[in-house]
């Protein structure tokens, strides 16, 4: 497709990409045994299509929603997580002017009862927290999906715009479990 778009010979381009790592929080792997990726993908569209790459693996995955956005995409979030997740850590996105703990309770709420009889669910509003919690107790034979956020290096709560950056927080938390 490059050598379609520019002129350049094909050995200079097959150099030149010969080191691209990809795109900044799009299934990028922070970690690798055990893997752990974090991910931008906040519909329930971007999630399915996630852990569809992921099929036959145990997968574990911290996500919230965003606050003062789309409530009804939520409940969707919650089901589709559910439905390929054996682990859920749900957790704060930006939530904005809301109240983090509604958010999670709407993105619970589209969980049936007989899903959560067979899942692992935390409740965190801290998103540090909930990746530390993640990241302590993952298996080696589990992957660890880190959504929501991507390459986003902020966290907006209220009218507050903080640092906070998913692969930071992953970082620190390898460090504590060592």
């Amino acid at each position: 497709a490059v050598k379609l778009l520019e002129d350049f010979p094909l050995r200079e381009i097959c150099e030149k990409l010969e080191n691209f790592g990809g795109v900044l929080g799009r299934m990028q792997v922070v970690h690798q045994n055990p893997l752990i990726i974090v991910d931008f993908a906040h519909t329930e569209d971007g999630m399915e299509k996630i852990f569809q790459s992921f099929l036959h693996k145990k997968i574990v995955v911290v996500f919230g929603a965003g606050g003062d956005r789309d409530r009804s995409k939520r409940p969707k979030m919650g089901l589709c997580a559910a439905k390929y997740a054996q682990k859920l850590y749900i957790t704060s996105d930006n939530p904005r002017s809301e109240i983090p703990n509604a958010i999670m309770q709407e993105i619970l709420g589209g969980i049936p009862q007989e899903l959560r009889n067979h899942r692992e669910i935390h409740l965190e509003e801290n998103r540090a927290k909930a990746i530390a919690m993640a990241v302590k107790n993952l298996k080696s034979d589990e992957i660890l999906l880190i959504l929501g956020k991507g390459d986003e290096t902020y966290q907006i709560i209220g009218k507050e715009t903080l640092h906070f950056d998913d692969c930071e927080e992953v970082q620190k938390a390898l460090v504590e479990t060592q």
